[in-house]
């Protein structure tokens, strides 16, 4: 076990958990932070540059 991710390495393996996988959480968490901080602005009135 990787003591630092908590992810199980198998000898000759990386990380069990698919890219693919860790690739859909970290978009899903980009967008929700996102849509957070346009929420943010939208209710103090503030401008949002994209």
């Amino acid at each position: 076990m990787n003591p630092k991710s908590g992810i199980k390495l198998q000898p000759g393996n990386k990380a069990q958990i698919p890219l693919t996988e860790i690739h859909q959480k970290i978009d899903a968490g980009v967008k929700a932070a996102v849509a957070k901080a346009i929420e943010r602005h939208r209710r103090l009135g503030e401008s949002i540059s994209i």
